[in-house]
């Protein structure tokens, strides 16, 4: 079983918000050439971390 795959289909609409919302941030578009759901989900677990780790303080 792949996790990580079962993880995008679960939490899809989040992951996509995440990618928009970077996508609309930073003006760059996101080119993924394969594996774009394992590829969404780390992404979406990095910029979750990003966030959580801003909002407690820590330097990154």
């Amino acid at each position: 079983m792949n996790y990580t795959l079962t993880f995008f289909d679960t939490y899809y609409q989040d992951i996509i918000w995440s990618k928009t919302d970077f996508e609309n941030t930073t003006g760059a578009s996101m080119e993924i050439e394969h594996n774009v759901k394992n590829h969404l989900v780390w992404f979406a677990f990095e910029q979750t971390a990003y966030k959580i780790a801003k909002e407690i303080g820590l330097e990154i």
